[in-house]
């Protein structure tokens, strides 16, 4: 799955629009330093996270993408995570993402043909 998280868009309460920089900077600079730092048994994500830290689009494994919610969901805000609402946005995208990518996979009713019967 391809994804490009500097295009995340993040709402205040009230499903505004805003930009937040955590600790001046970007949330997907924080993402990728995230990644980075708690990416212990993939060596992969590494290098995924400097490509999201540079900006770029990044494709992803469906393995990778269990992996990245499970480092966004489980270190809190102490242990230098994102706030919930940030975390939110992230996941939210995420979600977003993947079921585009599964219309993709998916072929339309209206692209497939039927077969004409002959007697």
């Amino acid at each position: 799955m391809k994804i490009n998280f500097l295009k995340i868009k993040l709402e205040n309460i009230e499903g505004k629009p805003f930009k937040v920089r955590e600790g001046n900077k970007d949330i997907y600079k924080s993402l990728a330093d995230l990644i980075y730092i708690h990416a212990t048994d993939n060596l992969e994500l590494v290098k995924i996270a400097m490509e999201i830290n540079a900006g770029k689009e990044v494709d992803l494994r469906d393995s990778e993408v269990k992996t990245i919610k499970r480092i966004i969901n489980g270190v809190s805000i102490e242990q230098g995570g994102l706030f919930a609402f940030v975390r939110k946005a992230i996941l939210d995208y995420i979600a977003k993402a993947e079921q585009k990518e599964e219309k993709r996979k998916v072929p339309s009713t209206s692209k497939v043909r039927k077969r004409s019967r002959r007697k």
